[in-house]
Protein backbone atom coordinates (compact mmCIF):
# COMPACT_ATOMS: atom_id res chain seq x y z
CA UNK A 1 0.00 0.00 0.00
CA UNK A 2 3.10 2.29 0.70
CA UNK A 3 4.74 1.93 -2.74
CA UNK A 4 1.36 2.47 -4.17
CA UNK A 5 1.33 5.93 -2.74
CA UNK A 6 4.49 6.59 -3.56
CA UNK A 7 4.38 6.22 -6.84
CA UNK A 8 0.90 7.52 -7.45
CA UNK A 9 2.58 10.63 -5.52
CA UNK A 10 4.97 11.02 -8.33
CA UNK A 11 3.22 10.41 -11.22
CA UNK A 12 0.35 13.21 -9.88
CA UNK A 13 3.56 15.23 -9.23
CA UNK A 14 5.12 15.02 -12.24
CA UNK A 15 1.55 15.67 -14.42
CA UNK A 16 0.05 17.59 -11.75
CA UNK A 17 0.10 21.08 -13.78
CA UNK A 18 -1.54 19.42 -17.25
CA UNK A 19 -4.75 20.23 -16.43
CA UNK A 20 -4.49 24.07 -16.47
CA UNK A 21 -4.91 25.76 -19.55
CA UNK A 22 -3.71 28.74 -21.03
CA UNK A 23 -7.08 30.03 -22.62
CA UNK A 24 -9.26 31.91 -20.63
CA UNK A 25 -6.86 32.82 -18.29
CA UNK A 26 -4.63 34.40 -20.67
CA UNK A 27 -7.55 36.67 -21.96
CA UNK A 28 -8.87 37.97 -18.40
CA UNK A 29 -5.13 39.14 -17.94
CA UNK A 30 -4.62 42.37 -20.08
CA UNK A 31 -8.40 43.43 -19.26
CA UNK A 32 -7.43 43.03 -15.32
CA UNK A 33 -5.77 46.80 -13.63
CA UNK A 34 -2.93 46.27 -11.05
CA UNK A 35 -1.86 49.24 -9.21
CA UNK A 36 1.32 50.94 -10.54
CA UNK A 37 1.28 49.12 -14.14
CA UNK A 38 0.55 50.73 -16.73
CA UNK A 39 -2.11 49.72 -19.44
CA UNK A 40 0.60 49.11 -21.83
CA UNK A 41 2.39 46.65 -19.29
CA UNK A 42 -1.05 44.66 -19.32
CA UNK A 43 -1.37 44.79 -23.04
CA UNK A 44 -0.44 41.00 -23.25
CA UNK A 45 3.34 42.10 -24.74
CA UNK A 46 5.38 39.83 -23.35
CA UNK A 47 8.85 38.15 -24.03
CA UNK A 48 9.93 34.59 -23.02
CA UNK A 49 14.09 33.93 -24.02
CA UNK A 50 15.97 31.24 -21.83
CA UNK A 51 17.98 31.67 -19.06
CA UNK A 52 20.84 29.69 -17.17
CA UNK A 53 21.74 29.71 -14.33
CA UNK A 54 24.79 28.49 -12.59
CA UNK A 55 24.48 26.33 -9.59
CA UNK A 56 28.58 26.21 -7.55
CA UNK A 57 29.13 22.74 -5.73
CA UNK A 58 31.27 22.11 -2.62
CA UNK A 59 33.49 20.48 -5.05
CA UNK A 60 34.27 23.89 -7.01
CA UNK A 61 32.75 21.79 -10.05
CA UNK A 62 29.35 23.77 -11.50
CA UNK A 63 26.04 22.75 -13.18
CA UNK A 64 24.52 24.69 -15.43
CA UNK A 65 20.80 25.19 -14.48
CA UNK A 66 18.52 25.42 -16.99
CA UNK A 67 15.29 27.81 -17.35
CA UNK A 68 12.80 30.10 -19.39
CA UNK A 69 12.30 33.69 -18.26
CA UNK A 70 8.80 35.55 -18.90
CA UNK A 71 8.66 39.08 -18.91
CA UNK A 72 6.88 42.26 -19.91
CA UNK A 73 8.68 43.73 -23.44
CA UNK A 74 8.14 47.28 -21.99
CA UNK A 75 11.67 48.35 -19.91
CA UNK A 76 11.52 48.74 -16.51
CA UNK A 77 12.05 47.08 -12.98
CA UNK A 78 9.26 44.61 -11.96
CA UNK A 79 8.52 42.14 -8.97
CA UNK A 80 9.27 38.66 -9.95
CA UNK A 81 7.92 34.75 -9.11
CA UNK A 82 9.98 31.49 -9.49
CA UNK A 83 7.88 28.53 -10.05
CA UNK A 84 9.52 25.08 -8.90
CA UNK A 85 8.12 21.61 -10.88
CA UNK A 86 7.58 18.40 -8.76
CA UNK A 87 8.98 15.29 -9.17
CA UNK A 88 10.02 14.17 -12.57
CA UNK A 89 8.24 17.57 -13.68
CA UNK A 90 10.21 20.37 -16.05
CA UNK A 91 9.52 24.40 -16.77
CA UNK A 92 7.05 23.26 -19.47
CA UNK A 93 4.70 22.41 -16.59
CA UNK A 94 4.25 26.13 -15.74
CA UNK A 95 3.97 27.72 -18.73
CA UNK A 96 0.00 28.74 -18.53
CA UNK A 97 1.28 30.41 -15.30
CA UNK A 98 4.43 32.15 -15.89
CA UNK A 99 2.83 33.83 -19.37
CA UNK A 100 -0.31 35.07 -16.99
CA UNK A 101 1.89 36.58 -14.44
CA UNK A 102 4.28 38.24 -17.05
CA UNK A 103 0.71 39.34 -18.46
CA UNK A 104 0.07 40.89 -15.49
CA UNK A 105 3.28 43.15 -14.76
CA UNK A 106 5.83 39.96 -13.26
CA UNK A 107 8.66 38.80 -14.43
CA UNK A 108 8.42 34.61 -13.97
CA UNK A 109 10.80 32.24 -13.95
CA UNK A 110 10.28 28.29 -14.51
CA UNK A 111 13.31 26.06 -14.18
CA UNK A 112 14.43 22.54 -14.51
CA UNK A 113 16.03 21.05 -11.50
CA UNK A 114 19.46 19.08 -11.81
CA UNK A 115 18.53 15.37 -12.20
CA UNK A 116 14.88 16.00 -11.59
CA UNK A 117 13.43 14.68 -14.38
CA UNK A 118 14.05 12.14 -17.41
CA UNK A 119 13.51 15.33 -19.51
CA UNK A 120 15.47 17.45 -17.88
CA UNK A 121 17.92 20.35 -19.33
CA UNK A 122 19.58 21.01 -16.80
CA UNK A 123 22.91 19.42 -15.80
CA UNK A 124 22.72 16.80 -13.64
CA UNK A 125 21.69 12.83 -12.79
CA UNK A 126 18.64 11.97 -11.25
CA UNK A 127 20.63 9.20 -9.19
CA UNK A 128 22.53 12.45 -7.64
CA UNK A 129 19.26 14.21 -7.16
CA UNK A 130 17.57 14.61 -3.84
CA UNK A 131 15.13 17.42 -2.10
CA UNK A 132 18.74 19.43 -1.06
CA UNK A 133 19.83 19.58 -4.06
CA UNK A 134 16.77 20.97 -5.51
CA UNK A 135 17.47 23.51 -2.64
CA UNK A 136 20.52 24.20 -3.63
CA UNK A 137 19.01 24.71 -7.62
CA UNK A 138 16.40 26.91 -6.00
CA UNK A 139 19.06 29.34 -4.02
CA UNK A 140 21.13 29.76 -6.97
CA UNK A 141 18.09 30.41 -9.17
CA UNK A 142 16.89 33.04 -6.81
CA UNK A 143 20.23 34.99 -6.32
CA UNK A 144 20.62 34.88 -9.97
CA UNK A 145 16.77 36.03 -10.95
CA UNK A 146 17.02 38.64 -8.14
CA UNK A 147 19.90 40.41 -9.57
CA UNK A 148 19.00 40.92 -13.21
CA UNK A 149 18.42 44.28 -14.21
CA UNK A 150 14.42 44.36 -14.91
CA UNK A 151 14.03 42.17 -11.35
CA UNK A 152 13.26 44.04 -8.59
CA UNK A 153 15.33 42.16 -5.61
CA UNK A 154 12.83 43.55 -3.29
CA UNK A 155 9.63 42.10 -4.27
CA UNK A 156 10.39 38.31 -5.40
CA UNK A 157 7.95 35.68 -4.59
CA UNK A 158 8.09 31.89 -4.38
CA UNK A 159 6.07 29.09 -5.85
CA UNK A 160 6.09 25.68 -5.95
CA UNK A 161 4.09 22.50 -6.58
CA UNK A 162 4.07 19.03 -5.11
CA UNK A 163 7.85 18.16 -4.18
CA UNK A 164 8.54 21.51 -5.67
CA UNK A 165 6.38 23.06 -3.07
CA UNK A 166 8.24 21.32 0.29
CA UNK A 167 11.81 22.62 -1.73
CA UNK A 168 10.28 25.83 -1.51
CA UNK A 169 9.03 26.09 1.77
CA UNK A 170 12.33 25.01 2.91
CA UNK A 171 14.23 27.38 0.74
CA UNK A 172 11.81 30.42 2.01
CA UNK A 173 12.94 29.61 5.56
CA UNK A 174 16.64 29.77 4.85
CA UNK A 175 16.31 32.58 2.59
CA UNK A 176 13.68 34.90 4.30
CA UNK A 177 15.05 37.63 4.01
CA UNK A 178 14.52 37.97 -0.16
CA UNK A 179 11.52 36.48 -0.44
CA UNK A 180 8.16 38.77 -0.27
CA UNK A 181 5.77 35.54 -0.29
CA UNK A 182 5.41 32.11 -0.67
CA UNK A 183 2.54 30.52 -3.16
CA UNK A 184 2.47 26.65 -2.16
CA UNK A 185 0.17 24.16 -4.63
CA UNK A 186 -0.65 20.94 -2.42
CA UNK A 187 3.15 20.45 -1.08
CA UNK A 188 4.41 17.06 -0.42
CA UNK A 189 5.03 17.72 3.09
CA UNK A 190 4.58 14.05 3.54
CA UNK A 191 7.73 12.97 1.64
CA UNK A 192 9.75 12.20 4.67
CA UNK A 193 6.93 10.07 6.29
CA UNK A 194 6.36 8.13 3.32
CA UNK A 195 9.66 7.44 2.62
CA UNK A 196 10.25 6.31 6.34
CA UNK A 197 6.98 4.03 6.29
CA UNK A 198 8.61 2.50 3.37
CA UNK A 199 11.53 1.34 4.73
CA UNK A 200 12.69 -0.10 8.39
CA UNK A 201 16.37 1.38 8.22
CA UNK A 202 18.51 3.11 5.45
CA UNK A 203 20.17 -0.15 5.52
CA UNK A 204 17.33 -1.32 3.47
CA UNK A 205 17.68 1.15 1.02
CA UNK A 206 19.13 -0.15 -2.69
CA UNK A 207 21.86 2.41 -3.99
CA UNK A 208 19.79 3.16 -6.93
CA UNK A 209 16.27 2.46 -7.73
CA UNK A 210 13.74 2.64 -10.58
CA UNK A 211 11.13 4.60 -9.09
CA UNK A 212 8.31 5.07 -11.84
CA UNK A 213 10.48 6.07 -14.43
CA UNK A 214 13.03 7.54 -12.32
CA UNK A 215 16.29 6.08 -11.48
CA UNK A 216 16.93 7.73 -7.88
CA UNK A 217 20.06 7.00 -5.70
CA UNK A 218 20.47 6.44 -2.08
CA UNK A 219 21.60 9.53 -1.39
CA UNK A 220 17.73 10.62 -2.32
CA UNK A 221 16.15 8.65 0.95
CA UNK A 222 18.86 9.53 3.43
CA UNK A 223 18.87 13.39 2.78
CA UNK A 224 15.24 12.79 4.64
CA UNK A 225 15.65 10.26 6.42
CA UNK A 226 15.58 12.54 9.74
CA UNK A 227 14.35 15.70 7.74
CA UNK A 228 12.24 17.26 10.76
CA UNK A 229 10.01 19.28 7.54
CA UNK A 230 7.57 21.14 9.66
CA UNK A 231 10.18 22.62 12.45
CA UNK A 232 12.41 23.79 8.98
CA UNK A 233 9.84 25.64 6.99
CA UNK A 234 8.04 27.18 10.40
CA UNK A 235 11.17 29.87 10.45
CA UNK A 236 9.69 31.68 7.83
CA UNK A 237 8.21 34.48 9.30
CA UNK A 238 6.33 35.98 6.15
CA UNK A 239 2.46 35.44 4.58
CA UNK A 240 1.85 32.01 2.74
CA UNK A 241 -0.63 30.80 0.61
CA UNK A 242 -1.12 27.29 0.12
CA UNK A 243 -3.72 25.56 -2.10
CA UNK A 244 -4.91 21.90 -1.36
CA UNK A 245 -7.52 19.77 -2.73
CA UNK A 246 -9.34 17.77 -0.18
CA UNK A 247 -9.83 14.47 -2.47
CA UNK A 248 -5.61 14.22 -2.55
CA UNK A 249 -5.44 10.44 -2.15
CA UNK A 250 -1.22 11.58 -2.50
CA UNK A 251 -0.78 14.05 -0.24
CA UNK A 252 -3.13 14.22 2.42
CA UNK A 253 -4.62 17.88 3.25
CA UNK A 254 -4.00 17.01 6.74
CA UNK A 255 0.23 17.69 5.92
CA UNK A 256 -1.59 21.63 4.80
CA UNK A 257 -3.53 22.22 7.80
CA UNK A 258 -0.69 21.32 9.80
CA UNK A 259 1.85 23.68 7.77
CA UNK A 260 -0.75 26.42 8.06
CA UNK A 261 -0.90 26.22 12.14
CA UNK A 262 2.92 26.12 11.96
CA UNK A 263 3.14 29.08 10.23
CA UNK A 264 3.12 32.43 11.49
CA UNK A 265 0.84 34.19 8.81
CA UNK A 266 -0.46 31.16 6.30
CA UNK A 267 -3.65 30.71 4.78
CA UNK A 268 -4.96 27.68 3.26
CA UNK A 269 -7.27 27.55 0.35
CA UNK A 270 -9.42 24.10 -0.02
CA UNK A 271 -10.98 23.08 -3.28
CA UNK A 272 -13.86 20.71 -2.37
CA UNK A 273 -13.46 17.52 -4.71
CA UNK A 274 -9.82 17.82 -5.85
CA UNK A 275 -7.43 15.81 -5.96
CA UNK A 276 -3.33 16.44 -6.52
CA UNK A 277 -3.79 18.31 -9.58
CA UNK A 278 -6.52 20.88 -10.30
CA UNK A 279 -9.41 21.10 -13.06
CA UNK A 280 -9.07 24.00 -15.49
CA UNK A 281 -11.35 26.28 -13.31
CA UNK A 282 -9.94 25.64 -10.34
CA UNK A 283 -6.74 26.31 -11.91
CA UNK A 284 -7.91 29.58 -13.35
CA UNK A 285 -8.95 30.28 -9.68
CA UNK A 286 -5.64 29.40 -7.98
CA UNK A 287 -3.49 31.67 -10.47
CA UNK A 288 -5.75 34.61 -9.68
CA UNK A 289 -5.62 34.59 -6.08
CA UNK A 290 -2.13 34.25 -6.49
CA UNK A 291 -2.01 37.56 -8.62
CA UNK A 292 -4.03 39.15 -6.22
CA UNK A 293 -1.74 37.83 -3.21
CA UNK A 294 1.36 38.91 -4.38
CA UNK A 295 -0.46 42.29 -5.57
CA UNK A 296 -1.11 43.01 -2.19
CA UNK A 297 2.37 42.26 -1.07
CA UNK A 298 4.53 43.94 -3.63
CA UNK A 299 6.07 47.36 -1.75
CA UNK A 300 8.51 49.71 -2.45
CA UNK A 301 11.07 51.24 0.08
CA UNK A 302 10.59 55.39 0.32
CA UNK A 303 13.46 56.73 2.59
CA UNK A 304 14.56 60.00 3.67
CA UNK A 305 17.86 61.46 3.44
CA UNK A 306 17.44 64.42 6.05
CA UNK A 307 21.24 66.12 5.06
CA UNK A 308 21.77 66.58 8.92
CA UNK A 309 18.63 66.65 10.40
CA UNK A 310 17.20 64.10 12.88
CA UNK A 311 16.23 60.82 11.28
CA UNK A 312 13.62 59.87 9.75
CA UNK A 313 12.44 55.89 9.26
CA UNK A 314 12.04 54.72 5.78
CA UNK A 315 8.48 53.74 4.58
CA UNK A 316 7.47 50.22 3.25
CA UNK A 317 4.36 51.48 0.99
CA UNK A 318 2.33 48.95 -1.27
CA UNK A 319 2.88 49.43 -4.56
CA UNK A 320 0.43 52.10 -6.33
CA UNK A 321 -0.03 53.73 -2.71
CA UNK A 322 0.94 56.99 -0.99
CA UNK A 323 3.67 57.97 1.62
CA UNK A 324 2.94 59.59 4.45
CA UNK A 325 4.27 62.81 5.16
CA UNK A 326 6.59 62.04 8.15
CA UNK A 327 7.38 64.69 11.16
CA UNK A 328 9.85 67.55 9.94
CA UNK A 329 12.61 66.59 11.05
CA UNK A 330 14.99 68.85 13.33
CA UNK A 331 18.43 70.31 12.81
CA UNK A 332 20.00 72.83 14.75
CA UNK A 333 20.71 76.35 13.40
CA UNK A 334 18.63 75.79 9.86
CA UNK A 335 15.05 75.57 8.88
CA UNK A 336 13.17 72.97 7.26
CA UNK A 337 12.34 74.25 3.84
CA UNK A 338 10.85 71.11 2.47
CA UNK A 339 10.79 67.33 1.02
CA UNK A 340 12.46 67.53 -2.60
CA UNK A 341 12.50 64.74 -5.22
CA UNK A 342 15.38 65.11 -5.67
CA UNK A 343 19.09 65.63 -4.19
CA UNK A 344 19.41 68.92 -6.21
CA UNK A 345 15.89 70.22 -4.88
CA UNK A 346 14.83 70.98 -8.74
CA UNK A 347 11.21 69.45 -8.12
CA UNK A 348 9.17 69.26 -4.72
CA UNK A 349 8.48 65.92 -3.45
CA UNK A 350 4.36 65.25 -3.58
CA UNK A 351 3.04 63.04 -0.90
CA UNK A 352 -0.10 62.46 -3.14
CA UNK A 353 1.82 60.91 -5.73
CA UNK A 354 1.69 57.63 -6.11
CA UNK A 355 4.16 55.23 -5.62
CA UNK A 356 5.58 52.75 -8.00
CA UNK A 357 8.96 52.54 -7.26
CA UNK A 358 11.99 52.53 -4.94
CA UNK A 359 12.11 55.85 -3.75
CA UNK A 360 14.65 58.43 -1.56
CA UNK A 361 13.13 61.86 -0.89
CA UNK A 362 15.45 65.09 0.42
CA UNK A 363 15.47 67.22 3.14
CA UNK A 364 16.29 70.81 1.86
CA UNK A 365 17.17 73.50 4.77
CA UNK A 366 18.01 77.04 4.84
CA UNK A 367 20.55 78.25 7.30
CA UNK A 368 18.92 80.51 9.80
CA UNK A 369 20.27 84.25 10.36
CA UNK A 370 22.50 85.17 13.73
CA UNK A 371 20.18 86.52 15.96
CA UNK A 372 22.40 88.90 17.48
CA UNK A 373 25.74 90.10 15.92
CA UNK A 374 29.28 88.64 17.18
CA UNK A 375 30.78 91.04 19.56
CA UNK A 376 33.73 88.30 19.97
CA UNK A 377 37.02 88.24 17.26
CA UNK A 378 35.67 85.62 14.43
CA UNK A 379 36.94 81.87 15.16
CA UNK A 380 40.46 81.34 13.07
CA UNK A 381 39.64 79.10 10.49
CA UNK A 382 40.95 75.66 11.40
CA UNK A 383 42.37 74.68 7.95
CA UNK A 384 45.23 72.47 9.53
CA UNK A 385 42.90 69.69 10.34
CA UNK A 386 39.92 70.70 7.83
CA UNK A 387 37.74 70.90 10.66
CA UNK A 388 35.89 74.26 9.11
CA UNK A 389 36.12 77.12 6.52
CA UNK A 390 34.60 80.61 7.84
CA UNK A 391 33.56 83.78 6.28
CA UNK A 392 34.10 86.96 7.55
CA UNK A 393 30.84 86.47 9.68
CA UNK A 394 31.83 83.30 11.59
CA UNK A 395 29.94 81.19 9.19
CA UNK A 396 30.67 77.45 8.29
CA UNK A 397 30.45 78.36 3.98
CA UNK A 398 29.65 75.44 2.12
CA UNK A 399 33.02 73.15 0.37
CA UNK A 400 33.35 73.25 -3.12
CA UNK A 401 32.41 70.86 -5.77
CA UNK A 402 34.37 67.90 -5.76
CA UNK A 403 36.11 67.35 -9.11
CA UNK A 404 38.02 65.30 -10.84
CA UNK A 405 36.94 61.87 -9.80
CA UNK A 406 37.80 58.79 -11.34
CA UNK A 407 36.62 55.10 -11.12
CA UNK A 408 38.36 51.88 -12.34
CA UNK A 409 37.82 47.94 -11.43
CA UNK A 410 40.41 46.84 -8.99
CA UNK A 411 40.64 43.40 -7.35
CA UNK A 412 37.59 41.18 -7.12
CA UNK A 413 34.14 42.89 -7.39
CA UNK A 414 35.87 46.19 -6.28
CA UNK A 415 36.26 49.65 -7.53
CA UNK A 416 39.23 52.24 -6.93
CA UNK A 417 37.47 55.52 -6.51
CA UNK A 418 39.72 58.73 -6.67
CA UNK A 419 39.11 62.52 -6.79
CA UNK A 420 40.85 66.12 -6.53
CA UNK A 421 41.51 67.34 -3.32
CA UNK A 422 39.03 70.17 -2.17
CA UNK A 423 40.53 72.68 0.23
CA UNK A 424 39.65 72.92 3.60
CA UNK A 425 37.73 70.32 4.32
CA UNK A 426 36.73 67.74 7.01
CA UNK A 427 36.54 64.73 5.29
CA UNK A 428 34.32 63.10 2.18
CA UNK A 429 31.14 61.01 1.52
CA UNK A 430 31.37 58.39 -1.55
CA UNK A 431 27.71 57.13 -2.78
CA UNK A 432 27.59 54.37 -4.90
CA UNK A 433 24.51 52.50 -6.22
CA UNK A 434 22.97 50.00 -8.99
CA UNK A 435 21.14 53.18 -10.45
CA UNK A 436 21.92 56.98 -11.65
CA UNK A 437 19.25 58.12 -9.17
CA UNK A 438 21.00 56.11 -6.28
CA UNK A 439 18.12 54.86 -5.23
CA UNK A 440 18.76 50.57 -5.63
CA UNK A 441 21.29 49.49 -2.83
CA UNK A 442 22.65 52.73 -2.34
CA UNK A 443 25.52 52.57 0.06
CA UNK A 444 27.29 55.83 1.39
CA UNK A 445 31.08 55.27 2.84
CA UNK A 446 32.71 59.05 4.59
CA UNK A 447 36.37 59.11 3.99
CA UNK A 448 39.32 61.74 5.44
CA UNK A 449 41.31 61.07 2.42
CA UNK A 450 40.65 61.46 -1.48
CA UNK A 451 40.46 57.88 -2.19
CA UNK A 452 38.36 54.66 -1.31
CA UNK A 453 37.88 51.39 -2.12
CA UNK A 454 34.57 49.70 -2.73
CA UNK A 455 34.35 46.16 -1.56
CA UNK A 456 31.87 43.23 -2.05
CA UNK A 457 30.13 44.20 -5.29
CA UNK A 458 27.55 42.24 -7.78
CA UNK A 459 30.22 41.21 -10.67
CA UNK A 460 28.56 42.54 -14.02
CA UNK A 461 26.15 45.14 -12.32
CA UNK A 462 26.43 48.53 -13.84
CA UNK A 463 27.66 50.81 -10.63
CA UNK A 464 27.21 54.70 -10.15
CA UNK A 465 29.63 56.76 -7.97
CA UNK A 466 29.44 60.09 -6.60
CA UNK A 467 31.44 62.14 -4.08
CA UNK A 468 31.16 65.41 -2.15
CA UNK A 469 33.33 66.89 0.32
CA UNK A 470 31.96 68.76 3.77
CA UNK A 471 32.99 70.99 6.62
CA UNK A 472 32.08 71.25 9.95
CA UNK A 473 30.79 73.99 12.31
CA UNK A 474 31.52 74.56 16.30
CA UNK A 475 28.22 72.54 16.83
CA UNK A 476 29.52 69.47 14.92
CA UNK A 477 26.90 69.86 11.92
CA UNK A 478 28.31 68.80 8.61
CA UNK A 479 27.76 71.34 5.87
CA UNK A 480 27.84 69.48 2.68
CA UNK A 481 29.17 70.86 -1.09
CA UNK A 482 27.46 69.70 -4.42
CA UNK A 483 27.95 66.25 -5.44
CA UNK A 484 30.29 65.96 -8.22
CA UNK A 485 28.98 63.91 -11.66
CA UNK A 486 27.87 60.71 -10.97
CA UNK A 487 30.41 58.18 -12.64
CA UNK A 488 29.33 55.24 -14.55
CA UNK A 489 31.26 51.78 -14.48
CA UNK A 490 30.88 48.42 -15.13
CA UNK A 491 32.10 45.94 -12.06
CA UNK A 492 34.28 43.35 -14.38
CA UNK A 493 36.53 41.49 -11.86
Amino acid sequence: MIRKKLIAWCLAAGMVFSAVPGSGVLEAAASESLPGISAQQLSGEIEVREEHVLRENSDGSENDIYGKLYAPKEEGKYPAIILSHGYNGTNNDWVNECTYYAQNGYVAYAFDFCGGSNASKSEGRSTDMTVGTEVADLIAVLEHISDLENVDEKNVFLMGGSQGGLVTALTAAEQSEKVSGVLLYFPALCIHDDWVKKYKSLEEVPETQDFWGLQLGKGFVEYIWDLDVFSLIGEYDKDVLIFHGDQDAIVPLSYSERAKEIYDSAELIVYPGEGHGFTPDTGKKAMQSIKEFMGERVAYEVSFETNGGGKVKSQSVKRGKKAKKPVTPDREGYTFVGWYADAGFEKEFSFDSKITEHTTVYAKWEKKPEETPKVTTPATPETSDGARQENAAGNVTAPQKTGGVSVKNNKKKSLQVKWKKVSNVKGYEVQYAYDSKFTKNRKTKKVQTNSVTLKKLKKGKICYVRVRAYRQDASGNKIYGDWSKAKKIKIKK
